[in-house]
Order: C-alpha cells, then sequence, then structure tokens
C-alpha cells in the first residue's frame, strides 16, 4: 500500500458538483500500464475513482491504449462488496477551501481502502484531508509511521536493480516497458532484447 500526497488543485465539470483531478488521472492511468508492463493482468487491476466526472477523465486517458484493455475503471460507489488484486484509486479532492465532501464519511472511507488484495495505490491530497477530518488525520499518522506516503513512487527495474521516482505521468517516460532508461541486454523468450 502506498498514498501519493499531492496538491494539485481540483476541477469541476461544467459547473456541475462533480469533481475531477487531471494530475490524478494522468498518473493512475500511466500506473496501471507500468504494472501491465511488470506481468500484471489487465484484469488484476481496477481504477476507482470517488467522482464520476474523474471516472470520464480516467476514461478519456485509457482510451486507444490497447494495453489497458481489461482494467476496470468504476466510481467507489459502484464497488461495493467487490475486490481486485491490485486497486487504484483516486481521491480526486484537492482545493483552496480545504472542502472534502463525502471523504469525511468515514463508512465511505472504510469501503475504499478495503477492496484490495494484493496492492493498493491512493493518490490524494493527504494533507487537505488530514486537516478537514480527524479520521484521515490518523489514516495519514499511521502511513507515516509505515513510510507508506510520499510525494513519489519508487520504482524499480529488476534487470539493472535501478530506482526511478514518479512523481506525475510524465515521469514514467525514464522507466519505458517497465524498466529503465539503460540499454538491456537481457534476452526474452521471444528472442527480443
Amino acid at each position: 500500500m502506498f498514498f501519493v500526497n499531492h496538491s494539485k488543485i481540483e476541477a469541476s465539470l461544467n459547473d456541475t458538483k462533480s469533481k475531477l483531478n487531471e494530475y490524478e488521472a494522468q498518473f493512475i492511468v500511466r500506473l496501471a500500464r507500468y504494472l501491465i508492463l511488470q506481468q500484471y493482468k489487465a484484469s488484476q487491476i481496477t481504477i476507482l475513482t470517488t467522482y464520476s466526472a474523474q471516472l470520464f477523465q480516467v476514461k478519456h486517458f485509457m482510451r486507444g491504449d490497447t494495453l489497458l484493455n481489461g482494467v476496470r475503471a468504476t466510481v467507489l460507489d459502484n464497488y461495493q462488496g467487490e475486490e481486485c488484486d491490485i486497486i487504484l484509486l483516486s481521491f480526486v479532492r484537492s482545493n483552496i477551501e480545504g472542502d472534502i465532501g463525502f471523504l469525511k464519511v468515514s463508512n465511505r472511507v472504510n469501503v475504499a481502502l478495503s477492496r484490495a488484495r494484493m496492492g493498493m495505490y491512493c493518490f490524494g491530497n493527504f494533507d487537505c484531508l488530514a486537516e478537514k477530518s480527524d479520521l484521515w488525520k490518523n489514516i495519514k499518522i499511521d502511513l507515516i509511521k509505515e513510510e507508506s506516503i510520499g510525494k513519489a513512487l519508487e520504482l524499480y527495474c529488476q534487470n539493472h536493480n535501478k530506482k526511478t521516482l514518479v512523481s506525475k505521468a510524465s515521469d514514467f517516460c525514464n522507466c519505458p516497458e517497465g524498466g529503465c532508461l539503460q540499454p538491456c541486454d537481457f534476452r526474452l523468450e521471444c528472442g527480443y532484447n
């Protein structure tokens, strides 16, 4: 489990109450792609969002990438009682006012954080959430103790034992095909390097 903490501001969809966060949507889609390149099956990955506008944003960034066929993307409210091996979760809320909406409701937070069987990556402004909710303050304290929260993910190239930090979607360019930028002499089963 790892929580990527950021302060990128949310937006609203056409003056509706639904919110989106482009930074989170791009990052999550690139992480899903990276995980598939690490030999996880698309069916093992589910992208959850807390707002329907964010779901549309995620699907927009997924469109046309055949590698992502089979990755399920849905809103949290439609996922109660379900699980998946890997959950990529976008909390969306990040604003100057500190409005966290329904993310202050403990049973919704519980549903959000209990859907993964193997691994979970969460994206949100956890400073803002912790400032407005005792529940999130306690979650953040636990995450800090466990070293499970930060501004970037650490990805490793298994062939070169090299670490790459990713804090935004464009950083995944530093680990193309799921590895690193160093040329690889490793021969795949199909015969290609």
